[in-house]
């Protein structure tokens, strides 16, 4: 009896400590790694890349005109439509890659050993999946879609984690810029699009 109080007691805490550190890294809303779990996980991609000599590329996501959905539909339906988009990420991304919720409604994604196309590519996948979305509110199906920003290492010639993310969000500004529901990829050539318009 005492041996299995004993083995209940360590599984009982092994159990709470999974809780723990799902509270500490997973969003409870989006179910997406929270911001500092994913800078660190940042942090680490860019040590290896730069050890390795290896290319990776960062996103972040913006939803389009957001507000508008929350002052429109009110807050839950807002709610839905984040949990949906936080959805087309995870299905739209492989299992090396990382997705975090990176503040109100915006996400960052991580792809590791993956360059600007290809990481546009993976990009154009989930603004394409997030475009088709219908979230049910009282009234009526809500649309909504995103801007991506994605930068890479080196090619973008970035050589912090914090710079990475800042040219990422710079081009994801071009593509609200540019009309909305768009990629648009950082580098030092001019600005190159994909997507719709």
């Amino acid at each position: 009896v005492r041996v299995m109080s004993t083995i209940a007691d360590q599984a009982a805490i092994a159990l709470e400590n999974t809780r723990l550190y799902e509270l500490a890294t997973i969003d409870g809303l989006t179910r997406l790694f929270v911001r500092r779990y994913f800078d660190r996980r940042l942090e680490e991609e860019m040590s290896r890349a730069a050890r390795y000599s290896a290319e990776f590329s960062v996103g972040v996501l913006d939803l389009d005109r957001f507000k508008r959905i929350n002052d429109t539909h009110g807050h839950p339906v807002g709610d839905q439509v984040l949990r949906a988009v936080a959805s087309a990420v995870q299905r739209n991304m492989r299992s090396a890659d990382l997705a975090g919720r990176y503040g109100g409604e915006e996400f960052a994604l991580i792809f590791p050993r993956t360059g600007p196309k290809a990481a546009a590519q993976g990009a154009e996948r989930i603004r394409a999946d997030v475009e088709a979305l219908r979230i049910q509110s009282d009234q009526e199906a809500v649309r909504v879609t995103v801007s991506i920003g994605i930068a890479s290492y080196p090619e973008s010639g970035a050589s912090s984690a914090s710079e990475l993310v800042a040219l990422a969000d710079r081009a994801l500004y071009r593509a609200k810029e540019k009309g909305r529901n768009r990629v648009e990829l950082a580098s030092r050539e001019p600005a190159r699009a994909i997507g719709s318009g």
